[in-house]
């Protein structure tokens, strides 16, 4: 199954909406685009999460390079609207004191423009 990347730029805020399962098999599909995005001279990136039902080890090591990639250029990478699996994933991996995830697209954009 693949996964669908939407783009949405909201003043300095770039959206990435995922939608299905990021695993083994589409997490270079993500990789791809999210390192374009930063390539692009992106640097406030925010992953809305509302459709993104499941996210694998593959998954995680794509946001962790993404998350060096933008400390290297002073940006931030954060995710909201995140399913409970999808939340329990990054909790039990150690991610919340390494990415910011917040509950609704507003505040993660109002956290972006900082």
């Amino acid at each position: 199954m693949a996964i669908e990347l939407i783009d949405n730029q909201q003043g300095p805020v770039r959206f990435v909406t995922v939608t299905g399962d990021l695993n083994a098999h589409t997490s270079s599909d993500f990789e791809k685009h999210l390192i374009g995005v930063i390539e692009s001279g992106e640097t406030r990136i925010v992953v809305d999460g509302t459709n993104l039902n499941y996210i694998s080890s593959a998954g995680l090591r794509v946001i962790l390079a993404a998350c060096k990639m933008l400390g290297l250029k002073k940006g931030k990478l954060s995710f909201c609207c995140l399913q409970d699996p999808v939340r329990d994933v990054f909790e039990i991996a150690g991610f919340g004191g390494v990415i910011s995830i917040f509950s609704d697209r507003e505040k993660a954009e109002a956290f972006s423009r900082k």
